[in-house]
């Protein structure tokens, strides 16, 4: 498969009839590769077998069209408006490109003259005049929108072509509403208290305005490798008002559903309404996310470090809506023992049942893992305690570390108790070392990422 065209392969065109192929004829490719479709296959379903010596294909069914496109230039419109959205008794004015479009070529079509129409949602027309364009090939006009209009679409039609506008009776809100996402951890069968504002948009608080607010919970369950959302409930509904700084608060409990077995992830939407003395409503919305695991670690670090460079390690708690979690968190470095020998990566995943014995595979791929090692041991070499609002990296470079393999293992635990951890093995080299205890069978180093004729260029290897 280098890309380059085959010259004088056959082609059998087969038909399907009675549960068998029946030939339709035969042709071969020219010394660019291509082939002219005879017109009589034209609109066909076919398979086609391509055979060249003793090597053949069997295409799966081809639908053959062929698009045949007129020489004649067609005319275009092409109409614009200044707003995409108008409000009844408003002025909508317009403007209309009209051009002549060949297969290969495109020209502006100046002194083409055509009827402009606007229909209402029903469809019935209300507005029509006759256009013609100016030597760019471009009309423009304008209409006004009747006051008793009613809502939705109206459709404006300049000969073959169309568009389509809004009409809505909206009017400028006059305050909005933000709901914040809970900074704090949470676990089913917890209360949990979300808070939101409502605020003028000249900055004033909106004070003593009515809140309709509804929970509603969405269980994703397991299925193979992913989560499967079910049906949504409304578990939680009720009225509130806002305070004197614009201010409201609603609460709920995360009651998991009854048949729950524990392995399911919930989403808690909180949706809420303000509506004020006028009438006018805005509404905002959250969700809360919460499952087994009651928070996660995120750990950061280079599969291979380089100390001097990217050596640092970061890591984060956060809860299941992505947001920082305050803990305390422990971080400890150790240091694994050396594999006897180094195995090339495989390129695929371990069979759940083998053919070859363990010795078998062994003497046919002496460079692969037979079956997955257990985690290897490691000694202790660092351990640091991270306050709760301490900055969440550590330097490695500042460890005096030898070159190896290393474990980094961040765990926490929150105020119920509960324990998360996230691990992650790196490769560690230490250029000052005299003799490296790290096994890997590959460069892992270049000194410059540039260089000019005459530098020196230092290759590591372990």
């Amino acid at each position: 498969m280098d890309g380059n065209p085959l010259k004088d392969i056959q082609l059998t065109y087969y038909y399907r009839e009675n549960n068998s192929f029946k030939s339709k004829g035969t042709d071969r490719t020219d010394e660019k590769g291509w082939i002219d479709l005879p017109d009589a296959l034209n609109r066909s379903s076919l398979f086609i077998k391509l055979t060249s010596g003793d090597d053949s294909y069997w295409t799966s069914l081809v639908n053959l069209r062929n698009y045949n496109h007129s020489e004649k230039e067609q005319m275009v419109i092409h109409l614009f408006t200044d707003r995409a959205i108008y409000r009844p008794g408003q002025t909508v004015y317009y403007k209309g490109i009209v051009y002549r479009q060949g297969t290969e070529s495109m020209r502006v079509a100046a002194n083409y003259a055509t009827q402009f129409s606007v229909r209402d949602p029903n469809f019935q027309e209300f507005f029509q005049c006759q256009v013609a364009s100016d030597d760019f090939g471009g009309f423009n006009g304008s209409f006004v929108l009747p006051d008793n209009m009613l809502n939705g679409q109206i459709y404006l039609q300049a000969g073959s072509s169309n568009k389509t506008v809004r009409i809505e009776a909206y009017k400028r809100p006059r305050f909005e509403v933000t709901m914040e996402s809970p900074t704090t951890e949470f676990a089913l069968k917890d209360t949990v208290e979300v808070h939101g504002k409502a605020m003028m948009l000249n900055g004033l608080p909106l004070q003593n305005a009515e809140v309709k607010y509804t929970v509603k919970r969405s269980c994703y369950r397991p299925w193979r490798f992913f989560f499967v959302g079910l049906q949504e409930d409304e578990i939680v509904s009720g009225i509130t008002e806002t305070q004197d700084d614009g201010s409201f608060s609603l609460s709920f409990i995360a009651d998991p559903e009854s048949d729950d077995n524990g392995k399911c992830f919930y989403r808690f939407s909180v949706a809420a309404e303000v509506l004020d003395m006028t009438g006018e409503m805005q509404q905002s919305e959250t969700s809360i996310f919460i499952g087994k695991e009651p928070f996660k670690i995120h750990l950061s670090v280079d599969d291979f470090v380089f100390l001097g460079e990217n050596d640092h390690v970061r890591f984060d708690i956060i809860n299941t809506d992505e947001k920082s979690l305050p803990l305390e968190a422990t971080l400890v470095v150790e240091k694994l023992e050396q594999p006897k020998q180094i195995y090339t990566e495989r390129k695929w995943d371990m069979p759940e049942l083998q053919i070859f014995t363990k010795k078998e595979f062994e003497q046919k791929f002496p460079n692969y893992l037979y079956e997955e090692q257990k985690e290897p041991a490691g000694k202790e070499v660092f351990r640091q305690t991270f306050a709760a609002e301490a900055e969440r990296t550590l330097d490695l470079s500042s460890l005096n570390l030898t070159s190896g393999s290393y474990r980094i293992t961040v765990f926490a635990v929150n105020k119920w108790g509960e324990k998360v951890e996230q691990k992650l093995t790196v490769k560690i080299l230490n250029i000052n070392d005299k003799k490296s205890s790290l096994k890997t069978n590959a460069l892992v180093k270049i000194s410059h990422s540039s260089v000019k004729i005459g530098d020196t260029v230092t290759l590591y290897y372990t």
